[in-house]
């Protein structure tokens, strides 16, 4: 009996559970389905404020980028200065500068001169602004640089328009005009005192024959640059001015139909092998052909002086140059790995004036040679590698030169300046002058290099010996030699 109980009440349990479950489950799997259908339709509000938030995303980006490319480009290197360029080329501007200082010593009483030169001579040698101005990506340009000079005078060093036809095939022209465009003679005898050279500055010949860094006044060019020959490449110049090369101050000139005329070459004929012996091959060759009126001013060039500041006046002709005179100089390179090879020479021929009144006078005859070696001794990578973009480079260079001039004719007016009253019934008609340099350069970084550089120089009949150079054996038609002593600072911003 118990038993049967016991059992009832085991059904009446199990049969209570079941109806509680039936009862209940309906209600919770209900809630359930609410809770999803809740979740389902945030999720889908989400989704889809998610794909717009997406879209305005993707169209925030496209205005950002479209006005990003609106804006300019600004771009800077070290030594070649800060370019501003619009970001569809139609315009653009470019801005450096190159500024050298120098350090000046005479080692001995033979180079310290009577009229205000000083040992420990701190000066400037150049300052130039340069500003670049072009358009439709670079096809119309504008060049102009300043020359803030070592008399702190202000004068333009070039000012040129030019059109680069090149552009549209490599065989077509640069076209230039301008009051001061630039000239080129080879490369070997014009600009060595630039941010990456080794010998401080240009040939005493060049310097003395007013040709300068070789800049044409009121001139206008034909340039082809870097034209394709065969294994090679080619630079080639021809360029009629007014004034020839003339000081940058000398900007006018008597009225008369006589013109300058300068052709120049530079040829790479195997830059483009993979043969280390001849790829760094080079020469080139200018001629400058000059026609000057007799009224003309500064017309003093047919001289040899040193090219520091101070500029010491060594051979000198009695009398200006009159009419025709024509200046050649050939070059010639060879570069090989850290080592360079430059070699130079200059021919400066023509008339001076007449001292008996005539329109032309005697013949003058001037020349020169040089050869000079620069060697990249160390850098960072290892023993003979440098360059000048190379931070920590140290280049060793060396130099010699040889001028020679003859003026020769009859009476005492038409030798050289303030020779000797014994020589040759009353002048000198013959005078050579030579100067040895060697020194180095340590590139701190691209744009910025410190250096020093001896120099020995010799001239076998001085000149202007008793405007220049003191010294107590130098009397007129003397040789005299004499040491400098000179330390540079180069910067290239």
């Amino acid at each position: 009996m118990t038993a049967k109980r016991s059992n009832w009440r085991g059904v009446t349990v199990l049969g209570g559970i079941l109806f509680l479950c039936l009862t209940v489950s309906p209600a919770s799997a209900g809630e359930v389905e609410d809770r999803i259908r809740a979740l389902e339709e945030v999720q889908r509000a989400n989704a889809a404020e998610l794909e717009k938030l997406k879209g305005e995303q993707i169209e925030l980006k496209k205005e950002a980028t479209a006005a990003a490319a609106k804006l300019p480009d600004f771009t800077y290197r070290p030594g070649a200065g800060l370019t501003l360029t619009a970001a569809d080329g139609s315009w653009g501007f470019r801005t450096r500068i190159r500024w050298h200082y120098r350090l000046m010593f005479f080692p001995d009483k033979d180079g310290v001169a009577k009229n205000g030169f000083s040992q420990f001579d701190l000066a400037l040698r150049r300052i130039y602004p340069y500003m670049t101005f072009y358009w439709d990506k670079g096809f119309y340009e504008v060049d102009y640089q300043m020359n803030l000079g070592a008399d702190r005078s202000i004068i333009i060093q070039k000012a040129e328009f030019k059109v680069h036809f090149e552009k549209f095939n490599p065989y077509l022209p640069q076209f230039t005009v301008g009051p001061r465009v630039s000239g080129f003679f080879n490369r070997h005898d014009t600009n060595w005192g630039s941010a990456s050279g080794g010998l401080f500055d240009r040939t005493m010949f060049q310097d003395g024959a007013g040709i300068g860094a070789g800049s044409q006044n009121n001139a206008i060019s034909l340039d082809w640059n870097n034209v394709p020959i065969g294994p090679g490449v080619m630079q080639f110049q021809a360029a009629v001015s007014n004034q020839g090369t003339r000081g940058e101050d000398d900007q006018t000139r008597p009225n008369s139909d006589k013109r300058s005329a300068l052709i120049s070459t530079n040829i790479e004929p195997f830059s483009k092998l993979k043969n280390k012996w001849i790829q760094g091959i080079d020469f080139g060759f200018a001629a400058l052909l000059e026609n000057m009126h007799p009224d003309e001013a500064n017309r003093d060039l047919f001289r040899v002086r040193t090219t520091e500041r101070q500029r010491l006046g060594l051979i000198e002709v009695n009398n200006d140059m009159s009419g025709f005179r024509y200046y050649l100089t050939p070059g010639f390179g060879w570069k090989i790995g850290p080592y360079w090879l430059r070699t130079a020479g200059g021919f400066n021929r023509g008339h001076v004036d007449d001292p008996a009144g005539g329109r032309e006078g005697p013949l003058v005859k001037g020349s020169m040679w040089r050869v000079a070696h620069e060697l990249w001794v160390w850098s960072p990578k290892g023993m003979l590698t440098g360059s000048s973009r190379t931070p920590g480079s140290l280049m060793l260079f060396t130099g010699f030169e040889r001028d020679d001039y003859e003026a020769s004719g009859n009476g005492t007016r038409n030798g050289l300046r303030d020779c000797s009253s014994t020589v040759r019934n009353g002048e000198c008609h013959a005078a050579y002058a030579w100067n040895y340099n060697a020194g180095m350069w340590y590139f701190i970084r691209n744009g910025l290099s410190v250096g020093g550089e001896y120099g020995l120089y010799h001239v076998n009949k001085i000149g202007r010996g008793g405007d220049d150079i003191s010294n107590s054996r130098d009397k007129s038609g003397a040789a005299v030699d004499f040491n400098t002593l000179e330390f540079g600072l180069r910067v290239e911003w």
